[in-house]
């Protein structure tokens, strides 16, 4: 019972870092797509894009859990 305990745990583990980091490059497409769209001034369509830009690079150096925030933040900016 206890090895399947383990067992089942690890695949959990195993499967929920690849979602978590797919994260990131969906957000990024998602602010992209957005900003294009966007009738915001140009001021802040470019505040947008940096932030945009700064979580893709933060996801690009793994730092995921930053990246998310940034790009929450980038998203939410857009509504």
């Amino acid at each position: 019972m206890l090895r399947t305990l383990v067992i089942a745990s690890a695949l959990a583990f195993g499967l929920a870092l690849p979602a978590q980091a797919g994260g990131c490059p969906g957000l990024v497409k998602d602010v992209t797509a957005k900003l294009q769209q966007s009738k915001l001034p140009a001021a802040k369509k470019a505040e947008i894009a940096k932030l945009r830009d700064q979580g893709d690079a933060l996801h690009k150096q793994g730092k995921h859990d930053q990246s998310m925030a940034v790009l929450r933040r980038a998203q939410g900016m857009l509504k």
